[in-house]
């Protein structure tokens, strides 16, 4: 489950808008420079929902190395604010925003529309909580395929996919002293355990009913060492013929042409020996689902090689078809790594 956060550069969900033909069909000039757009024009980069690079990229390294215990993360300072970023598997997850002097209403939004998504939408008007600060929720659809609804749960979040509060919390004199950042269409409410210790027959029976449930005898955990070799592996590719497209040829010249096309046919042969690989696994009890949602990925993405070749070789019909299964094979793979965490891969 640790590739989660590496599919889907361009963060739209899209793997690439078009693909290219193998013999004599270059790339035009506008089509790379919608490419490179695309792969720049990241709603998220630098912001809540995007990657720990993009944000340091923005902001410098963290001036400590490790992370306190949710919401605290790591500390970043500017001139004007220390912020602190909790990363959930290197994605901005949850952002605290001390301003050096406390801000006006306004000015404290205007501070902090630098880190919102670029799509982000209030829904409503400020809304003013029980502690008498000012609470706003919105909606961003890049942040719709960043965290899953696993994700949203584990952390206490209400709301769909994509939503998002921000909060001002009020000093005295009715300034902005801190802004916080959340996951959420409201307040998240904290994610009790249980505190009460287990009896030893308690212990027992919670131990086996895990195992059973989970599946990790030897077996399975050798099972899931396959599936997990397999997404990482899966996930790599599909990064690097995302990405690889997206670059483009080096030149127009007919050699940098076809040494891109040969890299991303290249990709499309790992996909298709990691759905031989995964039809040739065979799922202890309990893990029959994951092993259905597996089969999913790696039949689309060797359909999707198929198609890609067919479109080299200047089959136009195939580009379309190629592409849906790509974008529908990474939505499955963001899904995915969830599975296998809660799996115990």
């Amino acid at each position: 489950a640790e590739y989660e956060d590496a599919l889907d550069p361009d963060g739209d969900g899209v793997a690439c808008e078009e693909l290219p033909a193998r013999e004599g069909d270059e790339p035009t000039e506008e089509a790379t420079e919608e490419a490179t757009e695309e792969s720049n024009g990241d709603p998220l980069d630098g912001r809540f929902g995007g990657s720990r690079d993009s944000f340091e990229a923005e902001y410098g390294d963290a001036a400590n190395d490790e992370a306190g215990d949710y919401p605290d993360g790591f500390v970043y300072e500017t001139d004007d604010a220390e912020i602190n970023v909790f990363y959930h598997r290197d994605v901005v997850n949850f952002v605290t925003v001390t301003p050096a002097e406390a801000l006006a209403e306004d000015d404290a939004i205007d501070a902090i529309a630098s880190f919102l998504p670029d799509d982000f939408e209030a829904e409503d008007e400020a809304i003013e909580t029980d502690d008498g600060d000012l609470l706003t929720v919105g909606h961003s659809v890049a942040l719709e395929d960043a965290f899953s609804a696993e994700t949203y749960e584990r952390y206490g979040a209400s709301g769909d996919q994509g939503d998002l509060f921000y909060l001002l919390l009020l000093d005295r004199g009715g300034d902005v002293a801190e802004v916080q950042i959340g996951l959420g269409d409201d307040l998240q409410e904290p994610v009790e355990e249980e505190t009460e210790e287990p009896t030893e027959e308690a212990t027992e029976e919670a131990t086996e009913e895990a195992t059973e449930e989970s599946g990790n005898d030897a077996e399975a955990e050798a099972y899931l060492a396959d599936v997990s070799e397999i997404y990482g592996t899966l996930t790599v590719s599909v990064v690097t013929f995302v990405s690889t497209y997206n670059d483009g040829p080096a030149s127009e010249a007919e050699a940098d042409v076809a040494t891109w096309v040969e890299t991303l046919l290249g990709q499309t042969e790992v996909w298709t020996d990691a759905n031989a690989t995964a039809q040739g696994l065979t799922p202890p009890d309990g893990l029959e689902g994951l092993h259905a949602d597996l089969l999913e990925i790696t039949e689309l993405l060797e359909s999707a090689a198929t198609d890609f070749v067919a479109a080299t070789q200047g089959d136009e019909t195939a580009l379309e078809t190629a592409t849906e299964s790509i974008n529908s094979a990474l939505d499955l793979l963001r899904a995915f790594g969830d599975t296998l965490t809660d799996a115990g891969a």
